[in-house]
């Protein structure tokens, strides 16, 4: 009996997925207009809908939201740029954070990759702080180009004294890419961004603080030598990421309309993607308009 109800069974299944593969998908009738091609600043934009979709994707054509951009990981040309604000403060010790490069960091966090990595000290391009918050000016990394992928690095030297050890702060941290045609485009947007990872090569005790909003580290006075390294992730300096759209439909219900505000002047091409699909297929019609914001 079991024999049979299985031989049963598996002939419902293969109907099953076949009837599935079976169903078709239409192409989208979908379309979208506008009551005009000019609107000022801050004036709501209404796209109307007309037809039907599964699901609709929109690029409202502004930076990081260009439809022609959707796949585009990388720009040369480009010149990658580095800012931070620091803070240091307490004590005398001079000469006691280091901005270092590598190109050859094997991404394991103990003194032995880290010592046998080779570190280009570009600690002279920053402007550090002398007690105050302030930045780094803009530092420009064009030289590492072509060397791969990097590891950015804060290296803390503290000597025991009966001085404080200093005390420093890293905020504000960035890296952008400046494209031939002058937008800045992230490479590592914020801070907390950077996949930031620690570790003390002497003096265990202190280590640097990781958060979201700053790096840290400081010691007291007589307290035992201390280096602490902190260090990025591997960093492409010729990637972008890619532009994003805004998922404005899925399955849930109908949309007739969708409404958006500029907030900048421009001549902007808006494309919405419309697509019907399943597991085995998938169409869609793409729809552009061009507005002028003004």
């Amino acid at each position: 009996m079991k024999i049979r109800i299985y031989l049963l069974v598996l002939p419902l299944m293969s109907c099953f997925f076949s009837c599935s593969k079976s169903i078709e998908i239409s192409n989208p009738e979908f379309n979208v207009t506008v009551a005009k091609q000019t609107y000022k600043v801050n004036e709501v934009v209404e796209f109307n809908f007309s037809g039907s979709a599964d699901y609709v994707t929109f690029y409202d054509g502004s930076e990081g939201h260009n439809y022609e951009f959707r796949e585009r990981t990388s720009i040369e040309g480009a010149v990658p740029q580095l800012k931070f604000d620091s803070e240091g403060k307490f004590g005398t010790q001079v000469n006691t954070l280091a901005l270092l490069v590598s190109r050859n960091f094997n991404g394991q966090l103990n003194k032995e990759s880290i010592y046998n990595a080779s570190w280009d000290d570009i600690t002279n391009r920053a402007t550090l702080s002398a007690g105050t918050v302030v930045s780094s000016g803009t530092i420009d990394l064009s030289d590492f180009i072509q060397r791969g992928p990097i590891h950015i690095a804060f290296k803390y030297i503290g000597k025991n004294m009966a001085t404080p050890q200093k005390t420093w702060y890293i905020t504000n941290f960035s890296l952008n890419t400046l494209t031939p045609d002058g937008k800045v485009l992230p490479i590592v947007p914020d801070l907390a961004s950077g996949g930031w990872l620690e570790h003390s090569v002497a003096g265990d005790a202190r280590k640097w603080r990781i958060t979201a909003p700053n790096l840290y580290i400081g010691a007291n006075a007589n307290e035992p030598d201390n280096e602490d390294w902190v260090i990025t992730k591997a960093l492409q300096l010729t990637s972008v990421n890619p532009d994003a759209g805004l998922a404005i439909k899925d399955l849930s219900g109908p949309v007739t309309q969708y409404a958006h505000t500029y907030k900048e002047a421009g001549v902007y091409k808006v494309v919405f993607v419309a697509v019907n699909g399943n597991v085995y297929d998938r169409k869609q019609v793409v729809r552009e308009v061009m507005i002028t914001i003004e």
